[in-house]
């Protein structure tokens, strides 16, 4: 929600800043990250102690890819960005399960999901 209102800020203003992009970029990742830490958490039963560890660490990544991802402009930016993007997401399927019959399950059912 956060990204939503700074992209729709940052439409409006007359010359756009580097600062405010590259925080919508990362809110964008926190997005599948946290969902991702989210279900992990969920199916794996962690206590209170561990959520709020794993949610430490995900706050810290999202810190690191915002020094990531510094010159906006550049062309390696850009390709950072990508592939966290498609890593993030790819998270989403591989967090909750440890078992190859439970990760192609989960898939299943997310795709499923997704489909009706």
């Amino acid at each position: 929600m956060s990204g939503t209102a700074l992209l729709l800020w940052q439409i409006e203003q007359d010359n756009p800043s580097d600062q405010v992009l590259r925080l919508i970029l990362c809110a964008v990742l926190g997005l599948a990250l946290f969902l991702s830490l989210t279900v992990m958490a969920e199916s794996h039963a962690f206590n209170k102690t561990k959520r709020a560890i794993t949610n430490t660490l995900g706050v810290l990544l999202l810190v690191l890819c915002w020094f990531i991802l510094a010159p906006i402009e550049a062309e390696t930016s850009i390709i950072r960005y990508s592939f966290l993007v498609v890593a993030f997401h790819l998270l989403v399927s591989f967090a909750p399960k440890t078992t190859t019959e439970a990760f192609w399950e989960y898939n299943k059912q997310l795709f499923l999901r997704i489909l009706t």
